[in-house]
């Protein structure tokens, strides 16, 4: 999964910003995608990109909570429900089409940054859920549902959903 850009074309960045259907979540996709600008070797890119590395610092991740630092690796058709408190290490390679909602978190478990997390095509993150791992890999078309905590990689076209109730302690009133 790795390439040597770290970035996509504009006309695809038009694409996703177009399939987001809020504002919020159109300014998050545009000021990561133009921030990934940042790491190319062409001073002439470099330049805009270090520009907005800082929109995407100040804006995404200061008053939206979003953290996508620049340096992260998300092929395109990244589309976001309700950006609010999501967290994606820099460390993470992600697939095409990856969905992601509100209160994610994908990242290392006891390593500040992950020696292996890789996200297939097509996966889909419910409201609340994470990966957390040093190393891990999450198969193409895995759906993963609200609430879900994954630690352990996932073969391909499969769904993780919590169907636990845990019952912690009795009400009492």
């Amino acid at each position: 999964m790795n390439n040597k850009k770290n970035y996509i074309r504009l006309r695809d960045i038009t694409h996703e910003i177009k399939i987001n259907k809020g504002l919020k979540a159109k300014i998050v996709i545009l000021l990561f995608r133009l921030s990934n600008y940042y790491t190319s070797r062409n001073i002439i890119i470099k330049i805009p990109g270090f520009i907005f590395m800082i929109f995407n610092k100040i804006i995404n991740e200061i008053i939206f909570s979003v953290e996508l630092p620049y340096k992260t690796k998300i092929k395109k058709g990244l589309k976001i429900w309700h950006p609010h408190c999501i967290v994606i290490n820099s460390g993470c390679e992600i697939g095409y089409d990856f969905v992601i909602r509100h209160g994610c978190t994908l990242g290392a478990n006891k390593r500040g940054r992950p020696e292996m997390f890789v996200v297939g095509n097509g996966v889909s993150m419910g409201v609340n859920s994470a990966i957390l791992s040093d190393n891990i890999n999450i198969g193409d078309n895995v759906i993963i549902g609200a609430g879900v905590i994954v630690f352990k990689s996932i073969e391909k076209d499969h769904y993780v959903i919590n169907k636990q109730q845990i019952i912690i302690n009795k009400n009492s009133q």
